[in-house]
C-alpha cells in the first residue's frame, strides 16, 4: 500500500485533534503505514534519518527534563508523532513532506513535555501548595488582563479571579466593538479622499486593499513632496553657491584694485631719475634704484644716498608681510670675479641699511650678488653700463 502525500497530509485542525487524541490511536495508525516485509527493513536514506535525529533530540531533552514521569501523555504524543513520522518516511518518498509534518508535531510535543516535566519538578522542588497554585493561577490572570488594559483588584479566590477577568475581557470586547466602528468612519473618510484625489478604487475593495491604496497616494504625494523641496535646497545651495563666488570675485577685484592703487602709490615716490619701478614675471614688484651710485669700486654707502633710500623705505612699509631681496649688480667691465663680490658687497650693504631703517627681522631680508650675469641694457655703451650698475629691490608679497 503507498500513502501519498494529498492522503496523509492532515490540516491544522486535523493535527490539533490528534495532539490530542489518545496513543494508541498513534499506535494504530502507524501498524496500518509500515507494511511487512523488506519495506520495514529497507536502509535508513538521509532524509528520513535528518527528520529522526531531530526528533531523537528534542525526546532526549524531554527524557532527561524526566518528562515521562511528570508529563506522561504530552511524552507518550511526542512518541507516537515518532513513530508515524517514521512510517511514512519508511512507505515511500511521496510521504515525505507528511513525514515531515509528524515530525515537527513530534518535536513540538517533545518540547512541551519538557517544559511541563521543568515545571512540575521546579513546583515539587519548592513544595507548591495547592495554595500557592490557585495564587499562581490568579497571577496569570492578572497579567492577561493587563494584556488587554485592564487590571484585576484583589479577590477572594480563583473563581472571582476569572469572573472579574471575564468582565474585563467583555469590556475589550466593547471597546474593540468602537473602535472598528471608529474604522468603519475612517474607511468612509479614506473612500471619499480617493474620489477627490482621483484614486481608482473598486467599491467592493476590502479594508486593506482601501487602506493601501491610500497609503500609495499618501507616499507618492509625500515624495513628489520629498522632491520639491530636494529642488528648492538645490535652488539655494546653487543661489548660494553663486552669491560666494561673487563675493569670492569681489573680492579678488576689491584686492587687485588695492594693489593698483599701492602700486601707483610706490611709483608717485619716486622721480624717473631716481627709480624704474615694475612688476616681474612672478608679479613682484621691482624698485630699480637708478639714483643709487656708488663710487668706481667702492660698496659704502655715503648720505647722499639716504634721501633715496628713505623713498625705499616708504616704499616697503606699503607691503608690511613681504620678503625684500636686494639684488647687486654691474656691468661687464674688470674680472667677473671681482665684478662678482663687489655686487655682492654693495647688495649686503643696502640690506643692512634697510633691516636697521625699517626695524624688520633681518630673517625677512635676503641679499644677493648677480655680478654681470643680469644686465638690462647693452654693455657696449656708455649709457647701457651706466643701467647695468644698479640695485634692485624685490619686493616679494606673501
Amino acid at each position: 500500500m503507498t500513502v501519498t502525500s494529498a492522503r496523509m497530509k492532515p490540516s491544522t485542525p486535523a493535527r490539533l485533534r490528534l495532539g490530542l487524541a489518545a496513543p494508541a490511536v498513534f499506535a494504530a495508525l502507524s501498524c496500518l503505514i509500515l507494511p511487512m516485509g523488506s519495506v520495514a527493513q529497507q536502509p535508513m536514506d538521509s532524509s528520513r534519518a535528518t527528520l529522526l535525529v531531530s526528533i531523537d533530540s528534542a525526546l532526549a531533552i524531554a527524557e532527561k527534563a524526566n518528562a515521562r514521569k511528570h508529563a506522561p501523555a504530552t511524552y507518550a504524543r511526542a512518541k507516537a508523532f515518532r513513530r508515524l513520522a517514521d512510517s511514512l518516511s519508511r512507505v515511500s518518498p511521496d510521504n515525505l513532506t507528511s513525514a515531515r509534518e509528524m515530525a515537527l508535531q513530534a518535536v513540538e510535543m517533545a518540547r512541551h513535555a519538557s517544559v511541563l516535566a521543568n515545571r512540575i519538578t521546579a513546583d515539587d522542588r519548592e513544595r507548591y501548595t495547592r495554595e500557592r497554585q490557585w495564587l499562581r493561577y490568579e497571577e496569570e490572570l492578572s497579567q492577561l488582563a493587563l494584556i488587554i488594559g485592564e487590571s484585576l483588584s484583589p479577590t477572594p479566590g480563583p473563581d472571582s479571579a476569572r469572573e472579574e477577568f471575564q468582565r474585563a475581557l467583555a469590556a475589550y470586547r466593547d471597546l474593540s466593538e468602537r473602535r472598528e466602528e471608529e474604522l468603519r468612519r475612517i474607511e468612509s473618510a479614506m473612500r471619499e479622499f480617493c474620489v477627490k484625489a482621483g484614486v481608482q478604487i473598486s467599491a467592493n475593495a476590502t479594508r486593506g486593499e482601501l487602506f493601501a491604496a491610500v497609503e500609495d497616494e499618501f507616499t507618492a504625494l509625500v515624495q513628489e513632496l520629498d522632491d520639491l523641496r530636494g529642488r528648492i535646497r538645490h535652488t539655494e545651495r546653487t543661489l548660494a553657491q553663486t552669491q560666494q563666488e561673487k563675493e569670492a570675485a569681489d573680492a579678488i577685484l576689491a584686492a587687485q584694485e588695492a594693489a593698483e592703487r599701492t602700486f601707483g602709490e610706490v611709483k608717485g615716490l619716486f622721480t624717473p631719475a631716481e627709480a624704474l619701478v615694475l612688476r616681474n614675471a612672478s608679479d613682484d614688484i621691482v624698485i630699480r634704484l637708478r639714483g643709487l651710485i656708488f663710487e668706481s669700486g667702492e660698496s659704502k654707502l655715503t648720505e647722499d644716498h639716504n634721501t633715496l633710500l628713505a623713498k625705499v623705505v616708504d616704499a616697503m612699509s606699503r607691503y608690511p608681510s613681504a620678503k625684500t631681496i636686494v639684488e647687486g649688480h654691474t656691468d661687464n667691465v674688470g674680472l667677473p670675479s671681482n665684478n662678482q663680490k663687489l655686487s655682492e658687497k654693495r647688495a649686503q650693504e643696502v640690506m643692512e641699511y634697510l633691516v636697521t631703517a625699517t626695524a624688520r627681522p633681518s630673517e625677512d631680508f635676503q641679499g644677493v650678488g648677480y655680478g654681470a650675469e643680469k644686465p638690462v641694457a647693452n654693455n657696449a655703451t656708455a649709457q647701457g653700463r651706466a643701467e647695468n650698475r644698479r640695485i634692485d629691490i624685490v619686493i616679494v608679497r606673501r
